[in-house]
């Protein structure tokens, strides 16, 4: 019987042909000043099934980051994409759910033709990052993009966004408010006002660098539809938690169902880590009590001159489950309904990732996608 004969083929499943094309695309970056050319062309021509795996990807990983009249800039896995084809540019314009607008420039200055054309008909954006400068016609862009689902801003941009917007924006789930200007008060209070134009906003996620105090405004009104909340925020060397916070978010959220409270530590100024505080605050968290899930990731960063590393090893070992080594290692400490995760690292010995690169040319995975997407395998 010959090799042929003895062949079977086997279709993949979709989420491994998935996998299999952000492979051949992550290897598509390190070609020609990050050109997926190649590598995209071959997925389009290996048939049905990898192109419709190819549209997912593109749907779930790649952003737009930049629209011109006659050049158009994509990023994928955090690797910025350059298309020279003006049937792939297209291709990606109509496929991408995802927009960073640093500027609308290109919305109210340039034609609408070419790209600009392609991207103001793009109906099925569903998420939209807007940078710190950007100056928002939002009427225009809501008419323009009507089916949003998350949304990335400043605290005051939201605000403008809610006051200014003349309809209710009944697809929005998610907002992620930077620090850039405003505070988190800034947009819950907006929030209140014109809570009504977010009839199904159920997740806010927070991010502050600042060091200012977070607060949530005390109301007489609730705001039922949020279930998830997230704040990311930079605090001082060893200074206290403030859990007060949960209580004022448990008021004005209901119906939440999880808070995410990640607190990022820098001491740079101390040679010793005071070990009492690390008890106060593992006793401060252990007394929370809820009717949501709370999970606090404390990440702090040290001195490398830090003189008790090897006691503050030992001392938070017997907390939780260790992982990692002495100069950088995370102690995960579960309770009902609440998770402890302490990440302390040396300045210098941050975590290093093995990151796994592929190149177009390389051993076969592109020969691998047969007609059908299918792998053959040997009897």
């Amino acid at each position: 019987m010959s090799t042929d004969e003895t062949m079977a083929t086997v279709p993949l499943q979709s989420h491994l042909l998935r996998e299999l094309t952000r492979i051949v695309c992550s290897r598509s970056q390190f070609e020609r000043r990050y050109k997926p050319t190649s590598c995209i062309g071959r997925l389009i021509a290996a048939g049905e099934r990898s192109l419709k795996a190819l549209r997912e990807v593109i749907e779930d990983d790649v952003w737009i980051t930049r629209v011109g009249d006659s050049e158009m800039r994509f990023e994928f896995c955090g690797i910025y994409w350059e298309v020279d084809e003006l049937f792939l540019n297209n291709l990606f314009i109509k496929w991408a759910r995802r927009l960073h607008a640093f500027t609308f420039h290109w919305l109210y200055d340039l034609p609408r033709q070419g790209f600009v054309k392609a991207m103001v008909e793009n109906e099925d954006l569903e998420e939209l990052s807007i940078g710190r400068w950007s100056k928002n016609d939002w009427p225009m862009i809501l008419e323009i993009f009507p089916k949003l689902i998350s949304m990335t801003m400043s605290s005051v941009q939201f605000a403008d966004m809610l006051e200014n917007s003349p309809k209710e924006h009944f697809h929005l789930k998610e907002i992620r408010l930077k620090d850039d200007e405003g505070t988190l008060g800034v947009a819950l209070q907006a929030l209140l006002t014109h809570r009504t134009k977010c009839p199904n906003l159920e997740a806010i996620f927070y991010f502050d660098d600042s060091m200012k105090p977070v607060e949530i405004p005390e109301s007489e009104i609730t705001i039922p539809t949020i279930k998830h909340l997230g704040i990311d925020i930079t605090t001082e060397c060893c200074a206290k938690l403030d859990f007060s916070i949960l209580d004022a978010a448990n008021k004005l959220f209901p119906s939440l169902e999880s808070v995410y409270i990640t607190v990022n530590s820098h001491c740079h100024d101390h040679d010793v880590r005071k070990v009492d505080s690390i008890d106060e605050l593992y006793e401060a968290f252990h007394l929370l009590r809820f009717g949501f899930f709370v999970e606090l990731y404390y990440r702090e960063k040290l001195n490398p001159s830090v003189e008790n590393l090897e006691e503050l090893h030992q001392h938070l070992a017997a907390k939780g489950k260790l992982y990692g080594y002495q100069t950088c290692f995370t102690v995960e400490t579960l309770y009902p309904e609440k998770a402890l995760i302490h990440k302390v690292v040396v300045s210098g010995y941050e975590d290093d990732y093995d990151e796994v690169t592929y190149f177009c040319g390389d051993s076969s995975s592109d020969d691998l996608l047969s007609d059908d997407g299918s792998f053959g395998f040997s009897d």
